[in-house]
């Protein structure tokens, strides 16, 4: 049986407020995860594409919101380009992140039948193994909660 600890899991809310403002961008990002879940999974590239967890709305006397559940993820690239202070990646890192993002490309295009078209630093985005990352932070949060913006 699981407790309730052991089935707590981090995750990381895309919240698109009115999305009716946006025109069919969530629909057609929902289509998007739906290609990517119901592709094969053993090509090379997939492990390097973000999934969809779930997807819920929120209904408010304003308006209903749109919500995507992912996985969550570390940085992006222009991030860690930004707190390196010659503003570079290593060669080795830059191979990583490159053969990574040409695998991804290649699933996302042969299998999934997708075209990404904004390809740039801010997109691609460390993954994380496991979220005992967030540990520390979740201890603080506990102690000290941040301040909220309602």
């Amino acid at each position: 049986m699981l407790t309730e600890v052991s089935r707590r899991r981090h995750v990381t809310l895309k919240l698109f407020i009115h999305p009716e403002s946006l025109g069919p961008q969530v629909d057609h990002e929902l289509s998007m995860y739906h290609r990517i879940s119901t592709a094969t999974k053993w090509h090379p590239g997939r492990s390097s594409v973000r999934e969809l967890l779930n997807s819920f709305e929120v209904t408010e006397p304003d308006g209903c919101h749109h919500c995507l559940v992912h996985p969550p993820l570390w940085e992006s690239v222009l991030t860690f380009l930004r707190r390196n202070p010659v503003e570079r990646l290593l060669a080795v890192v830059l191979a990583v992140v490159l053969r990574r993002l040409f695998l991804a490309l290649d699933y996302l295009h042969t299998e999934c039948k997708i075209i990404h078209t904004d390809i740039k630093a801010d997109n691609i985005m460390f993954g994380i193994e496991g979220d005992t990352v967030f540990t520390a932070f979740e201890e603080q949060e506990l102690a000290e909660p941040s301040p909220r913006n309602w």
